[in-house]
């Protein structure tokens, strides 16, 4: 009898063992992974998306900071400074107006074929 005993307390043994082992350990173990992984893919989410954004705003803003810086120094370097002269006089004592309106002339015509 204890030969035929041995087998069927080894065989409910291994069964217990293994629904405790399931329970105790897969669960958790599956719980833990899946969270690391959630956790890291939301991570590489957040970063490439990250990445993406801040490379196309770069882009936009170095077009945007080029084009304007390019404007400003163009119309600064192209301005004649005797035109600055002409203007002041202009406004205080009434005298260069014409030579005034002639250099303010000029700068339009700079703005209007900058732009096109």
């Amino acid at each position: 009898a204890r030969v035929m005993l041995e087998p069927q307390l080894g065989a409910a043994l291994n069964a217990t063992l293994t629904d405790a082992w399931v329970e105790n350990l897969v669960g958790p173990l599956t719980k833990s992974v899946s969270k690391a992984l959630a956790e890291s893919s939301e991570s590489i989410l957040k970063t490439e998306l990250l990445q993406h954004v801040t490379s196309q705003v770069t882009a936009s803003f170095t077009r945007t900071v080029t084009r304007t810086l390019g404007h400003v120094l163009g119309r600064a370097l192209s301005r004649n400074p005797i035109d600055d002269y002409y203007c002041y006089y202009c406004r205080e004592h009434q005298i260069f107006c014409e030579a005034c309106q002639k250099g303010v002339q000029h700068g339009a015509n700079y703005d209007q074929a900058s732009t096109v």
